[in-house]
């Protein structure tokens, strides 16, 4: 039978042979980029033409708000807070960054995703008043610091280095980072289900840096125990989605089990040097020895952790293979990530 942490002390070997081929080396854009080739999203027939984003942000700056199938989107106009704003517009190039908007164009299905409140998924007006409205809520929380930096590149690896000096190592046994995360989870079977995954991780894992090289991700999980940091602040921006999205108790539940388990495979089974283009696949595949076959809840969970990396996914032999989420459970799980891993972004954990 299967322990979780609450059973044992000592975590038993991970198997040493693949459940599926994984590459050796892959490198994805928010992560450490080994090929000299410009990571852009793909073109899509589908895609809808939208105005520029500036042209939107002058029309809606020339109202105080509007108001979206009863929400009401605050719009920038004169802040006094200088500095939350910075923030904000920070988060919000990313978030545009990530549907691929910083054009004329949408060039990402993650589009056709129905994000409430937005009344159309294809209105192009919908999706940059939504991102918006986000990037305010996640800008104004407490939980959530902004650290620019210097922009010359060379002073900015030495800032980056002074952080990680400062920082030290994060290094975090699986029963702590289980305490840690999975506090809020209600459902008794998710959170013995993740406390389980947790126990039978690869003990890389929880050395292993969030980013080989120290170049990207904020600059304090460049050392010993930065991954297990990350999926920290990954469960911490989670919450704030949740929060803001005002999702339920049980697919909340979900939700920060795949947060909590989205990375358990980064480098590949066996653990390698590189995060793998796959290890999304990887990890759900892992983790369906530990689910009772046939319950939604944890199709859910292995779900949200095999598309974290969505237009960002690849096959096991390096070809990209974007999947746009599906589902509001599966664009939560990839924002949080995706915005957990903006090297200027520090999410304050417990």
């Amino acid at each position: 039978m299967i322990q979780s942490i609450s059973d044992q002390n000592t975590k038993p070997p991970v198997g040493k042979t693949p459940l599926v081929a994984v590459p050796e080396v892959f490198q994805d854009p928010k992560d450490e980029v080994i090929s000299e080739k410009k990571e852009t999203l793909p073109a899509y027939s589908s895609a809808k033409v939208l105005e520029p984003i500036a042209t939107l942000d002058n029309k809606s700056r020339a109202i105080e708000e509007t108001q979206v199938q009863g929400y009401i989107i605050s719009q920038t106009k004169a802040p006094g807070d200088g500095f939350l704003e910075a923030k904000k517009q920070d988060i919000l190039q990313g978030l545009l960054r990530y549907h691929n908007l910083n054009g004329n164009y949408n060039g990402s299905p993650s589009h056709e995703v129905q994000l409430p409140p937005v009344p159309g998924a294809n209105s192009p007006a919908a999706l940059p008043l939504f991102l918006d409205s986000l990037s305010e809520f996640v800008a104004s929380s407490d939980f959530v610091a902004f650290k620019q930096g210097p922009t010359d590149p060379a002073e900015r690896k030495k800032y980056r280095e002074q952080i990680a000096r400062e920082a030290g190592d994060q290094i975090i046994s699986p029963g702590d980072l289980a305490e840690k995360c999975c506090r809020e989870i209600k459902d008794p079977e998710i959170r013995r289900f993740t406390e389980t995954s947790l126990a039978q991780a690869p003990q890389e894992f929880f050395l292993a840096p969030s980013s080989s090289t120290g170049k990207y991700h904020p600059a304090d999980e460049i050392n010993k125990g930065g991954l297990c940091l990350h999926v920290r602040r990954v469960v911490e921006m989670g919450k704030i989605l949740c929060d803001y999205l005002k999702v339920g108790s049980k697919d909340r539940d979900e939700i920060l089990s795949g947060l909590i388990l989205h990375d358990l495979q980064k480098s590949g089974i066996p653990w390698g040097k590189y995060t793998v283009g796959d290890h999304g696949p990887v990890c759900a595949e892992w983790l369906a020895q530990f689910a009772p076959p046939g319950d939604k809840r944890f199709e859910n969970i292995r779900r949200y952790v095999a598309n974290h990396m969505a237009q960002w996914n690849a096959t096991a032999d390096n070809k990209p293979s974007p999947t746009p989420p599906r589902d509001l459970g599966e664009q939560i799980v990839s924002y949080s990530d995706y915005i957990a891993s903006q090297d200027n972004i520090y999410v304050q954990v417990p």
